[in-house]
């Protein structure tokens, strides 16, 4: 991603409320692809994946307010 992004409360309560592995996962991949532009959905397990690509929406829909 090459613009500026918003963490916004919405997206931190949605990741603290996850289990912790998969906060953990959730966290470091929203990193790597926010700040690194490194493609992460090969890392991620199915349900990874699903819960990311919320993750990832909230991002982009609070990043655009």
């Amino acid at each position: 991603m090459t613009s500026a992004f918003t963490i916004s409360p919405r997206v931190i309560h949605t990741i603290s409320s996850l289990p912790a592995e998969d906060r953990d996962v959730i966290t470091t991949a929203l990193a790597r692809e926010l700040i690194l532009g490194v493609d992460v959905t090969t890392s991620l397990s199915p349900i990874q994946a699903i819960l990311y690509a919320i993750v990832r929406q909230y991002v982009r829909q609070d990043s655009v307010q």
